[in-house]
């Protein structure tokens, strides 16, 4: 018995993707803030604290 056979493993628009046969089972990413995202959140951060 070889119960590896018919796991799946992809990597698909950034998203590692665990499957079984054509179910996907679990999907995994990671992002990278951009500067945009910095600015906004301490932007936020800032707002917290004036309240």
């Amino acid at each position: 018995m070889y119960p590896w056979k018919g796991y799946t493993l992809v990597e698909e628009d950034g998203c590692l993707k665990l499957g079984w046969k054509d179910l996907s089972l679990l999907t995994a990413s990671s992002w990278e803030p951009t500067d945009a995202d910095a600015t906004a959140a301490g932007d936020a951060h800032h707002e917290d604290h004036n309240s």
